[in-house]
């Protein structure tokens, strides 16, 4: 019986030999990197061992090495079935399900590990990195809320991460949640002082919260370590700005141009400053800096010249454009440039000179030839306009530009079926043109073809109307914000604009007075109606419709339309001069008087506005009254002679001669 026990025991041991070998094998393959060999051993070993923390742990990392990620999630679940508080395999699991995007299993494993408090260090740092990657994919998957959270987290268990600090301070912001980004930075910030990024952070917090000084004072910290910071310094100097700071930032400016002189974003910092001053001579000293820096830059030349068009010295302006010729001799927006000038000046004779030898190096520039032909038109010379017409067309066939001017031309020489022949083809290739259907009326009433006039001219209309909308819309994209004023450096495209909605507005008030007169009075209210169910905010036709209604008696609908004008344009002087004279012969007086005084608030030389004030104070006997109110004006206005005056007829009107007097003598002096 003993030796059989003896046997029994040896046979086990034996037995448990040959296991433990095994494992050591599949150890051994691991750690010679032989991974395929190190999963087959450990698979094979854990068929008759399902309970080895070692084998699972070799195994599931042999699959990682592999990049067969299933595979070690396959072992890793089944080995927490066996270990289920193992902080390594929930770890390791966890982080394959963040790759594999169950988020919410990974948030499970983590927060079972998180319950064995308190944990060690290590695995604090493993669960805080776990969070951060959580953190980064929610953020990539768009989903800012979670990688917020997670991010926080991350910090909390591994709170030497400065990346962790500086996404989540980014997601906060984009959050617009300012005051918890600047809480985190501010905790950063003590602990990485070296941190450049959470500095920047923490100051563009600050800016959105507008603490600028504390902003001020994180970059001037910086600078002060990082000189050779160009971005660093152009933040500081912009934050001067915002601080009132003004000579400290243009000295800042200063030190960076002479530091760095090669680096165009400094100049086009302070030109940008002086551009919100329209300060063109400033903006020009900048440019003439930037010159020296990089004498063989062209753009930088035709900047200077702009300068000089802007403050309309055109013949500095010119001079500047020379200096590109000179360079460029075959540079065509130079030489247009320089014609340009010359038209400003009314120099058309040098202007065509210029033009000419544009014409020379390129024979067929569209915009040369243009210019030459309307100059010609001009001056009347019709067989050069002609002349010059008929080249664009040879290359511009497509375009309605020579063809309407070739019809305006024969229409100055009378030829007018030459005029429409021409016309006509204009039309065919632009039907929406306004000013064609504009010159066709005219042909046609000089023709004395009526019935095609009035057609025209209601096609004009429409194209006017409609012209004038789009301008419009350009003209309110060109303001600024929300502040509804005009930002300095879009004054060259704001007057580009205005001077078409000029000109589209006097063709479309002509047009007006041209059907008005060729139509009845029922014809052409029908007109007004009919567009204005098209256009019903069209300013122009609701004035002619009130006008209309006025000239009919029909004073209360007349006042409705004004009204309603003023809610689209409550800036019109004539509305509210209209409105203030129907409620006088209405006898409403307070409104009148409320009505006068705006038109005086539009225009504080308006004797229409003045004398419709003291009318309204004689007939209520409040003469005084009106006297007290304007001397009291006087004194904030005292440069304001229309008021002066028109108190000094007052007094007269009081009898108040020596007042009257003392005032007189005071206007002299």
């Amino acid at each position: 019986m003993r030796a059989r026990n003896i046997l029994l025991i040896l046979s086990f041991f034996s037995l448990v030999s040959f296991a433990q070998s095994t494992l050591d094998l599949g150890i051994r393959y691991f750690e010679n990197k032989e991974y395929e060999k190190a999963i087959m051993t450990l698979e094979t070993y854990l068929k008759s061992n399902p309970v080895s923390y070692e084998a699972y742990s070799y195994l599931y990392r042999s699959y990682i090495f592999l990049n067969r990620n299933d595979d070690a999630a396959r072992v890793l679940g089944n080995a927490i079935d066996y270990f289920p508080e193992s902080k390594e395999f929930l770890l390791a699991l966890a982080q394959i399900e963040i790759g594999r995007r169950n988020y919410a299993k990974c948030e499970k494993l983590l927060e079972k590990v998180v319950a064995q408090t308190p944990l060690d260090t290590a695995t604090a740092h493993l669960v805080g990195i776990i969070y951060f990657n959580l953190g980064v994919e929610s953020a990539k998957n768009k989903k800012s809320k979670d990688a917020i959270e997670y991010f926080k987290n991350s910090i909390k268990f591994k709170p030497d991460d400065e990346n962790a600090y500086v996404n989540l301070s980014i997601l906060l912001t984009e959050s617009n949640k300012y005051q918890d980004a600047q809480r985190y930075l501010k905790e950063a910030v003590k602990k990485f002082p070296e941190n450049v990024t959470i500095k920047k952070l923490l100051a563009e917090v600050s800016i959105e919260l507008k603490d600028y000084k504390n902003a001020q004072q994180i970059y001037e910290d910086m600078f002060k370590i990082r000189k050779d910071d160009v971005e660093l310094g152009l933040r500081l100097a912009l934050l001067y700005r915002y601080n009132g700071k003004v000579p400290e930032a243009l000295a800042l400016y200063d030190y960076l141009i002479t530091n760095n002189p090669r680096n165009k974003k400094v100049y086009d910092a302070l030109i940008e400053y002086w551009k919100l001053f329209n300060k063109q001579d400033k903006i020009r000293e900048v440019y003439e800096k930037m010159r020296a820096a990089f004498p063989n830059d062209e753009q930088i030349t035709w900047n200077i010249a702009k300068t000089y068009e802007k403050e309309q010295k055109w013949e500095q302006a010119r001079s500047e454009y020379l200096k590109i010729v000179f360079l460029d001799s075959i540079n065509l927006d130079a030489r247009l440039a320089i014609a340009r000038t010359y038209r400003k000046e009314k120099k058309d004779s040098l202007a065509l000179l210029e033009l000419k030898k544009l014409l020379a190096i390129n024979t067929y520039n569209y915009e040369a030839l243009k210019q030459i032909g309307d100059i010609y038109l001009e001056w009347q010379n019709y067989d050069m306009a002609l002349e010059t017409y008929k080249k664009m067309r040879e290359v511009y066939d497509q375009l309605s530009y020579p063809y309407l001017q070739i019809g305006r031309t024969f229409f100055a020489l009378g030829m007018n079926d030459s005029a429409l022949y021409y016309l006509d083809k204009a039309k065919e290739l632009d039907q929406g043109n306004m000013e064609i259907s504009y010159v066709l009326a005219q042909v046609y009433r000089s023709a004395g073809a009526k019935e095609k006039m009035v057609k025209c001219y209601r096609e004009t209309l429409r194209k006017a109307i409609k012209e004038l909308e789009k301008l419009q819309l350009k003209f309110k994209n060109e303001m600024a914000g929300n502040s509804n004023k005009l930002e300095i450096e879009k004054l060259e495209e704001y007057s580009g604009v205005k001077e078409e909605i000029n000109r589209v507005e006097n063709i479309l008030l002509n047009t007006l007075r041209s059907l008005k007169t060729s139509l009845t009075t029922m014809e052409y209210i029908n007109l007004l109606e009919n567009n204005l169910k098209e256009y019903p905010n069209s300013v122009f036709l609701l004035l002619e419709r009130a006008e209309a209604h006025e000239t009919m008696n029909e004073e209360d609908q007349a006042l409705n339309i004004y009204k309603k004008i003023m809610f689209i344009n409550p800036a019109l002087s004539q509305v509210h001069k209209a409105v203030a004279k129907i409620y006088e012969r209405k006898n409403d007086l307070d409104n009148a008087l409320l009505s006068y005084r705006r038109l005086l608030s539009l225009n504080d030389t308006s004797e229409i506005a003045y004398d419709g004030i003291i009318r309204i104070y004689e007939k209520r006997n409040q003469l005084e009254t009106l006297c007290d109110e304007w001397q009291a004006l006087l004194k904030t206005q005292p440069g304001n002679n229309h008021l002066r005056e028109r108190l000094i007829e007052i007094l007269h009107k009081l009898n108040r001669l020596e007042e009257a007097r003392r005032l007189a003598e005071t206007k002299k002096q």
